[in-house]
């Protein structure tokens, strides 16, 4: 069953209720100046994707109208395509994708920490089949009283009488993330936004898994296999180190718990090998000045020129590497490609630089894989 049928089929009645019981309240105009429901949706990849992870905000501001929704729904034609398009044409990276505290571009950062891509590519619009893999939605479909469109609309005279009761016929029908759950089946949920448990259900439904961070909490649905990812919104980290922290612990937890796996459409070629003969050299020249003890030194450069290629390769290729330029273990033998001597090296080599060099340790994060694609420092 596709997506949009599951879709249909979960929240088409839902959707019949709430325009029902709102026309029942009031006539189409009492609801001018009022959002219609953001409902959760995914991009055309998203089947694709080998983990299936949404993501969750606050809330969409200015989302359609409410007023001309009910007026078409009335003549059953409402069907959700412009909902999907506007989405699936990444009219999103219109929405404030370059400024700091917004969820769009704390979005692009999580990506860009993940896949070791550069966050302007993905404002840009230059990974737009990685942007299109994923499923979206938000704790309140319409938005609170305290969104910015809300306030100045009720300022303006422009707000209806019918805001407070779609409000609260939007948080009983739709925001669930349950509902979002049935529909597209997914492996990992990353929430952006304090106030949640209203959305996301009742606490004793859930076990909270230790974190080892300062700004995420990591919980694990009772029943299925839905994992939580839940921190403030990126407006709410003004005071806890900024957005760039949060995003640096999601992806260390996405590591930790195995969900992030390469996408079958973000394809990172390992280096030619003229570029590995011209490192082989540099490596060399290194072990001629500074010796045996600088393998580390070695592997950050092994790692920036990856990054800087926008490529990757498997642990037990750098050993190789390390291998041919003449860089020997502690007990004077080559490095192994066998079991987990190489990840523990690349490892070893992340926590060396994890407090002086948080440029380099991104780097060596995203630029050597285990065997099955995920990323060895973890």
């Amino acid at each position: 069953m596709s997506y949009s049928t599951k879709f249909e089929k979960i929240y088409r009645e839902k959707v019949n209720q709430f325009c029902q019981e709102l026309l029942r309240n009031a006539s189409p105009e009492a609801y001018c100046g009022v959002p219609m429901p953001f409902l959760p949706m995914c991009g055309k990849e998203y089947r694709f994707a080998l983990k299936k992870i949404g993501f969750v905000g606050i809330e969409t501001l200015g989302w359609g109208n409410l007023e001309n929704f009910l007026k078409v729904y009335s003549g059953n034609t409402y069907d959700f395509q412009w909902d999907r398009e506007n989405f699936q044409n990444f009219e999103f990276l219109n929405w404030g994708v370059k400024r700091r505290y917004e969820f769009w571009h704390f979005w692009l950062m999580i990506l860009s920490l993940v896949y070791g891509i550069q966050l302007k590519d993905l404002q840009q619009g230059k990974m737009n089949l990685l942007l299109d893999s994923f499923a979206w939605g938000n704790c309140n479909s319409i938005e609170t009283a305290q969104s910015k469109k809300i306030i100045k609309a009720k300022q303006e005279g422009r707000l209806g009488a019918g805001y407070q009761y779609a409000k609260k016929k939007s948080e009983e029908l739709f925001d669930h993330l349950d509902m979002m759950d049935d529909v597209f089946g997914m492996d990992a949920v990353i929430v952006a936004c304090k106030e949640c448990w209203r959305f996301l259900g009742p606490r004793q439904n859930y076990d909270e898994l230790p974190s080892d961070c300062r700004n995420v909490k990591v919980y694990k649905k009772k029943r299925g296999k839905l994992l939580v990812f839940q921190c403030n919104h990126p407006n709410g980290t003004r005071k806890t180190g900024g957005p760039e922290v949060n995003a640096r612990e999601i992806r260390n937890l996405l590591q930790k718990h195995k969900i992030f796996c390469p996408l079958p459409n973000v394809v990172r070629n390992g280096l030619s090998n003229d570029s590995k003969m011209i490192l082989v050299e540099k490596l060399h020249d290194l072990l001629k000045e500074k010796g045996n003890g600088s393998v580390f030194e070695a592997i950050a450069i092994v790692a920036k020129e990856l990054h800087n290629q926008h490529s990757c390769m498997q642990a037990a290729t750098l050993c190789e590497l390390l291998n041919e330029a003449g860089f020997r273990n502690q007990s004077n033998k080559q490095y192994t490609g066998n079991a987990r001597g190489p990840c523990s090296l690349v490892r070893f080599a992340y926590r060396c630089y994890e407090r002086e060099n948080p440029g380099i340790v991104e780097d060596i994060a995203v630029s050597f894989t285990r065997k099955n694609g995920l990323y060895a420092y973890g």
